[in-house]
């Protein structure tokens, strides 16, 4: 007898009353039910395809019978397809409980109960072809802890990218400052050069013109000494009344005035 048939029928035969049964399996059955999470013991039925489409519940726990889908029901021996529809979710469902049966390996999932607001963690897992246990968790606190962190999380990221904004808001503004100040030094020293630039040719327009005074100076002089001279012979005629020496003395004047006009135009 193929092991998956041996223990539909033991599964199916024990009877959870401890008068009835004091072998240690029972014992250990009794325990399992006393669990704090559900747990069934199921067994795939094939189509004509050998294909998987529904499941025998062969042993259940007072948990499992518990849950919101089954209210308390008398599970043992019933298809699933007996108590629920086998809507696209439970194939699917079945279908990865085949993948574990055939290959050995765990599938998990997660899901929500909107009618109970619960959350329950499903684990599947095989001792043996056919068959397959499946294990339910209400994780219901810790999924809300765990949302709630993650709303923690999202605040804080929220934050973290808001102040991160600003502090690079702050950094540009800073670099323009910096750039701002760069470019004011730069002007200022610029202007300084500049200012040293005039300062030497103010120098040397300073130059320029003390030399352009003692030259004017020295051209103004000479006329000037000659007006004096001229000046001072027409004194002296007007003195000895010798009045025809006094055209050359007016003409030798308006030469010196005019070289003097000459040299202030100039």
């Amino acid at each position: 007898m193929p092991i998956a048939e041996k223990i539909e029928e033991y599964l199916l035969l024990i009877d959870k009353s401890p008068e009835k049964n004091e072998d240690l399996a029972s014992i250990f059955l009794m325990i399992v039910d006393a669990l704090p999470f559900a747990l069934s013991v199921n067994r795939l039925i094939y189509n004509d395809s050998d294909e998987p489409e529904d499941f025998h519940i062969l042993y259940y726990n007072k948990e499992f019978q518990n849950l919101p889908p089954f209210d308390k029901e008398n599970l043992k021996g019933k298809k699933i397809s007996q108590i629920r529809e086998l809507d696209n979710d439970l194939k699917i469902f079945i279908n990865n409980c085949s993948q574990v049966a055939f290959t050995g390996s765990t599938y998990k999932t997660e899901r929500f109960y909107q009618k109970l607001d619960r959350w329950y963690s499903i684990t599947v897992v095989s001792p043996a072809q056919e068959i397959f246990i499946i294990t339910v968790f209400d994780i219901t606190d810790n999924k809300s802890l765990q949302l709630n962190l993650a709303d923690i999380i999202n605040n804080l990221e929220s934050q973290l990218i808001i102040r991160t904004t600003k502090l690079q808001e702050t950094i540009d503004n800073l670099e323009i400052e910096i750039a701002e100040r760069k470019l004011v030094e730069q002007k200022l020293l610029e202007a300084k050069e500049e200012l040293q630039i005039l300062l030497k040719n103010e120098q040397k327009l300073r130059e320029l013109k003390e030399k352009f005074l003692s030259v004017l100076l020295q051209e103004f002089r000479d006329p000037l000494s000659v007006i004096k001279t001229s000046v001072d012979l027409l004194r002296i005629i007007n003195t000895n009344g010798t009045i025809d020496t006094i055209p050359a003395i007016f003409e030798r004047m308006d030469v010196s005035i005019q070289q003097l006009v000459d040299a202030m135009e100039n």
